[in-house]
């Protein structure tokens, strides 16, 4: 089974609402919440009965979503692993711990503004993919057991990474352009 990363780009006002109430995150991602799967009393402080208080809140507009299935692991490593000067924010949004609102799935769900988004959108933006090719090193990803376990890196995967990184950061300008900061999911 593999994971996945997913980036949901939301409106700031709504992403307000998600710090304060971080049961519309399960709301969102579940549509209704089951009581008996999700003991919402110990995780977020409210009674079972409560839960229809909440349960009508929609975002105000919707949310976008990108999937990285599997990849973000070594899309990570490409853009923060081998390079200190990148191995921080906003380089490391796609495993860091940044501002996390809620457990679910298989880890922290992070929330960023769109000011963050608009940081992390233009730094990816700037990265020369010269260096990166220049970076990559394939024995190396195989040696760290870097996703996908058990895969022989080539050279040439270089290229794959850098139109998932273009796809990454198209989702993201998209997101600055309508105004909207995200938050991220591993499930």
């Amino acid at each position: 089974m593999s994971m996945n990363l997913q980036l949901k780009a939301i409106k700031d006002s709504d992403i307000k609402d998600l710090i304060a109430s971080p049961i519309l995150i399960e709301i969102l991602e579940n549509e209704q919440i089951d009581p008996e799967c999700v003991d919402v009393e110990e995780k977020y402080g409210i009674l079972p009965e409560d839960i229809a208080d909440y349960s009508s809140w929609q975002p105000q507009e919707k949310v976008d979503k990108l999937d990285l299935e599997g990849a973000f692991v070594s899309l990570d490593y490409l853009l923060t692993g081998r390079n200190k000067s990148r191995a921080h924010y906003p380089y490391n949004f796609l495993t860091a711990n940044h501002r996390i609102v809620t457990e679910m799935g298989w880890g922290p769900v992070n929330v960023y503004h769109s000011e963050e988004v608009k940081e992390i959108a233009n730094a990816l933006e700037s990265l020369e993919e010269s260096i990166l090719i220049e970076e990559f090193d394939p024995q190396h990803y195989i040696e760290q057991k870097i996703y996908p376990r058990h895969y022989k890196w080539q050279k040439d995967d270089i290229y794959s990474m850098l139109n998932q990184l273009k796809t990454i950061t198209s989702f993201l300008k998209k997101a600055v352009n309508d105004g909207k900061g995200m938050y991220t999911l591993v499930v």
